[in-house]
């Protein structure tokens, strides 16, 4: 099994990750030459109320033998470590901007009491936000509201940037109803591969684990300073409102975003991507079509090239016309552009009318010609 995996690893890497770094590149040295961009990775992780210790001399024991041994350290049972809610971390690029960018909690509210709630509110502080009414998940729907509150955030800061959402293959996050919200708001999405976040995506590779230790760590000094071994509701939010904020609101990552090329610049990559590419990373600097970025997803779905590729190419468009303008001569590169959108806009329409669940296809009725 070890074998079999050292020698497909590689292969799949390499095909998904060119696919990838190609997408960066057209994005970034073609549709971005022009462009003012602001990068941002986004990404959810589980928040846990404690989290069992499991290095150093720590034994695993039962309730009793933990109650007899006195182990405050271990004092909690399995139902504490069970996930009742999420944080969406966000880091930006320029990272001037990163003490601005909302991080947005989620808790799970059919799970928590009012109480806590409140709670919840008056000790996380901003850019700190909670978004209630949601069982703790990111589904489409809460997808649609963080582009949506991520744009105002950076036209707050940045009037006239273009963001640029740099996101994981998840199904909730590459829907039809989220891609068709951010082409509607002028928001380009990228798409980290599947199964490869661990390696490509600057949060997974930079940022959780630092946020995890620290969560960790604030615990289990509210757990020594405690008399009986046991931490309480509210040092359990100070734990994670201090970690949150030494870790996404005080500290920037430009590095985060650098060394997995996740900027479309490739000369820092970290070690354990640069093996793959002993003599660079050389890829065309091309959009992707629909079968390449299934691809990348790691799934079927219907019309990715058009909801993914529309926006950049209308910012090609606008930009090669605006050069065209001051130079007063439309050039070749302008023809080409817009030639790529007419052909994406008049093959938009059937693509559209083919995304359909089953039960809707069941229930169109023909039309009289």
């Amino acid at each position: 099994m070890v074998s079999f995996f050292l020698f497909f690893f590689p292969v799949l890497f390499s095909k998904q990750a060119n696919l990838y770094f190609q997408w960066l590149q057209w994005i970034f040295k073609v549709i971005g030459e022009g462009a003012d961009y602001f990068v941002a990775n986004v990404d959810e992780t589980s928040v846990q109320n404690e989290y069992l210790i499991k290095k150093g001399y720590v034994m695993q024991m039962s309730a009793e033998q933990r109650a007899e041994a006195n182990c405050f350290h271990q004092r909690m049972d399995a139902a504490a470590t069970r996930t009742h809610s999420t944080l969406v971390g966000i880091i930006g690029y320029p990272s001037i901007a990163q003490k601005q960018l909302p991080q947005v909690f989620i808790p799970n509210t059919t799970r928590i009491t009012k109480l806590e709630l409140q709670r919840y509110k008056q000790l996380l502080l901003p850019p700190i936000e909670i978004l209630e009414g949601e069982h703790g998940w990111v589904t489409q729907s809460v997808m649609c509201k963080l582009i949506t509150r991520y744009r105002k955030a950076v036209r707050d800061i940045y009037p006239n940037k273009r963001l640029v959402l740099i996101i994981d293959a998840a199904s909730q996050h590459v829907s039809r109803d989220v891609l068709m919200h951010a082409r509607r708001l002028n928001v380009i999405l990228i798409m980290i591969p599947g199964k490869l976040t661990w390696l490509l995506q600057p949060l997974d590779v930079s940022v959780f684990r630092v946020l995890k230790d620290k969560i960790k760590q604030g615990l289990m000094k509210s757990r020594m300073a405690s008399q009986n071994g046991t931490v309480s509701m509210d040092d359990r939010m100070i734990a994670l409102n201090d970690a949150i904020h030494a870790t996404l609101v005080d500290r920037e990552w430009p590095e985060a975003f650098t060394k997995v090329g996740a900027l479309g610049d490739f000369s820092e990559l970290r070690n354990s991507i640069r093996i793959y590419y002993p003599n660079g990373v050389n890829v065309p600097m091309e959009p992707l079509n629909d079968q390449q970025l299934e691809q990348v997803a790691g799934r079927h779905r219907i019309a990715l090239a058009q909801h993914f590729n529309s926006c950049p190419q209308r910012l090609l468009v606008n930009s090669q016309s605006q050069l065209a303008v001051e130079a007063d001569v439309p050039g070749p590169a302008v023809a080409m552009a817009e030639s790529m959108l007419s052909n994406e806009s008049t093959a938009s329409e059937p693509s559209i009318n083919v995304i359909q669940t089953r039960s809707q296809r069941r229930n169109v009725k023909s039309r009289p010609a």
